[in-house]
């Protein structure tokens, strides 16, 4: 994967949860390009065997799997997670996840989805691909 690829789409989640909360982090956007690679590699491949409606359902399952495994080493290392902390009646895992934000993050599948074969044809396409 083209690092200028994840750089792109760390960014967009990160524009996209600074839009949704109000507010992002530099840890944030670090984590965020730690997930890009392997998020874009098995959720293409996900995608294309199962079909689009599927994969965005299931979006939001790979992205709390990321989180809880994120926050789990946060903990081990940190003792806390400097990124986030959910908080309230849905949350989950220590503050790793909420569950109120499955219809958000089905919106960020398919944008991850559009974003991510806008970026690779454009990436193709001209001389920028890293």
């Amino acid at each position: 994967m083209y690092i200028s690829k994840v750089v792109i789409l760390a960014l967009l989640f990160n524009l996209i949860e600074y839009l949704w909360s109000g507010t992002t982090t530099a840890t944030q956007f670090v984590f965020s390009c730690m997930c890009i690679v392997p998020l874009g590699l098995r959720y293409k491949q996900f995608s294309q065997n199962m079909g689009c409606i599927p994969a965005y359902l299931m979006f939001p399952f790979v992205i709390w799997m990321l989180e809880i495994l994120i926050h789990s080493m946060c903990l081990r290392f940190y003792g806390c997670n400097p990124a986030w902390h959910y908080t309230g009646e849905y949350s989950m895992f220590h503050g790793a996840i909420t569950l109120n934000y499955y219809l958000p993050w089905v919106g960020v599948g398919i944008i991850f989805d559009y974003a991510s074969h806008f970026v690779d044809y454009h990436l193709h396409h001209t001389q920028y691909g890293v």
